[in-house]
């Protein structure tokens, strides 16, 4: 076997362990498993800034390298990453003094599972457009946050209350709250709206 092949069984926080003791490969196998994830996560982030999101990602790639022999190899490497990308998101908010850019892809994706039920029977663009513009301007910036993590990147409630900083139980406040403004707003799209139900936040099993 190669020794670059002996990366290839690593987990993520073992290979978090090889990049601080300067293995070069090993931090290439982390970003081929996970680069296109977080350029994902900066391109929706950024209003579908393509340069920017690259030039975010390189950032993120700089600092996960500079930051190796801090990381602490206990916790996941996926909540560590997503708390560096998120500051580096916010750092360039306030850098372009730039409000309610944090934007839903148009894709028909994980985003529109909370809500399916308003879905059925309508014209789905129409929909999409209309949570679109609800997320981007109607949602708090702690709200949008919490949805894109939760309903965009499918991450656990454990992982988002690490990411954000906070307690699961205010990570589930935030996204009911977030869910209930978008079912109140959106409920002409289906003739007899239901209310959101807190068994969305619920996780599955």
């Amino acid at each position: 076997m190669r020794k670059a092949d002996t990366y290839l069984h690593m987990t993520d926080e073992q290979l978090m362990l090889q990049t601080a003791a300067g293995k070069e490969a090993a931090f290439a196998e982390l970003y081929r498993r996970h680069g296109t994830r977080f350029l994902r996560y900066f391109y929706r982030l950024l209003n579908r800034d393509e340069v920017r999101a690259q030039d975010l990602l390189q950032d993120w790639c700089i600092r996960v390298v500079n930051s190796a022999p801090r990381f602490d190899a206990q916790q996941k490497f996926l909540t560590w990453g997503y708390t560096i990308a998120g500051n580096l998101v916010k750092n360039e908010y306030r850098s372009r003094s730039v409000r309610n850019i944090m934007t839903v892809t148009d894709e028909p994706g994980k985003w529109g599972e909370p809500i399916e039920e308003l879905k059925d029977g309508i014209d789905r663009e129409a929909f999409r457009k209309a949570v679109q513009e609800e997320v981007e301007n109607n949602l708090s910036e702690a709200h949008r946050e919490v949805f894109l993590l939760r309903f965009q990147e499918d991450l656990p409630l454990k992982d988002i209350a690490a990411i954000v900083n906070c307690s699961e139980g205010t990570v589930k406040s935030r996204l009911f709250y977030a869910l209930k403004k978008l079912s109140l707003a959106l409920a002409a799209f289906h003739p007899c709206p239901k209310p959101i139900s807190s068994d969305l936040l619920t996780e599955q099993k």
